[in-house]
């Protein structure tokens, strides 16, 4: 088991033209856009890593990983949505940039 997902890598680059191309054709709307895409994709990347969790292994490190993976996922999505939803743009951004940062 890896952190690593061909899988994964093909949904990111689907969410990525996505969001190129909604932004193309709706420029004022990039910033909801932004946040909408973010904490699809952060959802969809937690619920996959906790569904990894489940299958067979090798390992109790790389479950863990996955584990906090799944975990900090999903929690960077809720406070990305409730910062967007309350009107915080400047930690809205820093949030997902983090979290774009991370290896």
């Amino acid at each position: 088991m890896t952190l690593f997902s061909w899988k994964l890598l093909f949904f990111r680059g689907l969410a990525a033209l996505g969001f190129v191309l909604a932004a193309l054709l709706d420029f004022p709307a990039t910033m909801s856009l932004l946040v909408w895409f973010f904490v699809g994709y952060v959802f969809f990347d937690g619920v996959y890593s906790g569904l990894r969790l489940m299958q067979r292994g090798t390992g109790v490190c790389p479950r863990v990983l996955v584990g906090v993976k799944a975990i900090l996922g999903i929690g960077a999505g809720c406070a990305v949505l409730v910062l967007a939803l309350r009107g915080a743009q400047v930690p809205t951004l820093i949030t997902i940039f983090s979290w774009i940062l991370n290896p």
